[in-house]
Formats: C-alpha cells, sequence, structure tokens
C-alpha cells in the first residue's frame, strides 16, 4: 500500500531526505517521478539523479527567481507550469505509470497560489493506493493527515 510522506520544517534536509527516499526506492525497482515546482535553476540533485534508471525529474521551463520579486506575468506562467506538471503527474499516477511521485515545494507553491488548488488537492485526496506520494513543506507545524 502506498504511503504520504510529509517532510517538513525549517532549514534544510526535507528535499535531501525525500531523495533519498526516491533513490531507495529506485533501487527497489520502483517508478519514481519527481516534481519540483519553483525550481527552474541548476540543482546539485540533478545530476545526481539523471543516473539513476527509473528516476524522472520534471520541473518549471525556466528561473522564475523568488515569490516575492516574481511579476503578475511571473507568476501566471510560472502558475501555467506547476499545473502542467501536476497534470502530467496525475495522468501518470491513474495510468499506474509511476509508483512514487515527490512534489517538492508543494506547499509553498499551494500556499502562494502558484498551482490549481482543485488540482492539487485531488492529487492528495484521491492518491491511488499502490503510489506513494512525497510532498515537503516548510514554516508549518507536522500534523497526521
Amino acid at each position: 500500500m502506498g504511503l504520504i510522506h510529509i517532510y517538513c520544517g525549517d532549514g534544510k534536509g526535507k528535499t535531501t531526505a525525500s531523495m533519498g527516499l526516491a533513490v531507495r526506492a529506485a533501487g527497489a525497482g520502483m517508478r519514481v517521478h519527481i516534481v519540483q515546482l519553483l525550481k527552474g535553476s541548476k540543482t546539485a540533485e540533478l545530476e545526481s539523479l539523471a543516473l539513476i534508471p527509473n528516476i524522472r525529474v520534471t520541473r518549471p521551463d525556466r528561473n522564475y527567481g523568488f515569490t516575492f520579486s516574481m511579476t503578475d506575468e511571473d507568476k501566471a506562467a510560472i502558475t501555467k507550469c506547476h499545473n502542467a506538471l501536476l497534470e502530467e503527474a496525475l495522468r501518470e499516477m491513474k495510468n499506474d505509470e509511476i509508483d512514487m511521485l515527490v512534489i517538492d515545494e508543494f506547499c509553498a507553491g499551494y500556499n502562494c497560489g502558484l498551482v490549481d488548488k482543485a488540482l492539487a488537492d485531488e492529487i492528495i485526496l484521491h492518491k491511488p493506493e499502490t503510489v506513494s506520494y512525497t510532498h515537503l513543506r516548510a514554516h508549518e507545524t507536522r500534523r497526521h493527515l
């Protein structure tokens, strides 16, 4: 049965923990899709993940900068990009094409209004039983789902 994992808190370690889980899952033969929201520039994990079969990373088409410095046009463009990434992940889950979904910066995108909330809710609330789902959140209190 697939589980929902939430990595939250201030500081470092959330992305690292989820990437470790993804690497372990891929090593066990699971098909892993990592969606990175709000990250369009090069990050350290990309080179290593590209070498691992069964792991695919999708992310925004460019670096839009920090949310506080985005123009309204940037926010509209990154929201459109995020929604396309999440729609693809949802389709893959429904078609049994992936075993694990990692959504990096999910709550930041959600809380800043940079994703379609109905789409995001559908991914969380209607997750197939066989898919493990990981999302990361910072600056929130840990709570049980």
